[in-house]
């Protein structure tokens, strides 16, 4: 199980020329109230449970994610970048996994709807690096995760150059492009 703290955000790129800066397409709270809720942009769709777990301070809400539940993220965005997939986003997570998670892949996310393969970026079992095989591990930098430790996690991809990595502002993987 892993925990979501705070905010998950979503932001698609829509050009090269615009500010490097854009607002979010999505944002959500995970307010134990009702997890699902957005903030900004349309609601998650739950599949299986979560439960309350404390966030970073009395004031900070968090959610811990049942094994083999999962949000569905229904975002809205347009293809970009080429192709017919959204190729260019940005992805912000604040997250903390138990000890009892250790040995074990703790998943983030997956964007194959059938979710007929692995998923798309992960804490390894084996270390606690953060990253998928194609794309690289955050181990390349001599970074690994550790339980019961809040990080918020930042990942711009652009699809044919760039799956890069950012924890708590640091950048620990410059990752191969899936193009």
């Amino acid at each position: 199980m892993k925990m979501i703290k705070n905010t998950l955000m979503v932001l698609a790129s829509v050009g090269i020329a615009q500010a490097a800066v854009r607002e979010p397409v999505g944002i959500w709270d995970f307010d134990p109230a009702d997890p699902n809720t957005a903030t900004r942009g349309p609601d998650l769709v739950l599949v299986g449970t979560v439960q309350p777990a404390e966030g970073l301070d009395e004031e900070d809400t968090a959610v811990q994610i049942g094994v083999g539940s999962h949000f569905i993220c229904p975002h809205g965005m347009a293809p970009n970048g080429g192709g017919e997939k959204v190729n260019e986003w940005t992805l912000l997570v604040d997250f903390r996994y138990p000890a009892g998670s250790v040995g074990k892949f703790v998943d983030f996310f997956q964007t194959d709807p059938a979710n007929s393969d692995d998923s798309d970026w992960t804490v390894h079992a084996s270390d606690g690096a953060i990253g998928i095989a194609a794309v690289g591990y955050s181990r390349q930098t001599g970074f690994v995760t550790a339980p019961d430790t809040w990080y918020r996690m930042v990942m711009p991809v652009d699809n044919v150059t760039r799956h890069d990595l950012f924890v708590d502002g640091r950048q620990v993987l410059t990752g191969n492009p899936q193009g």
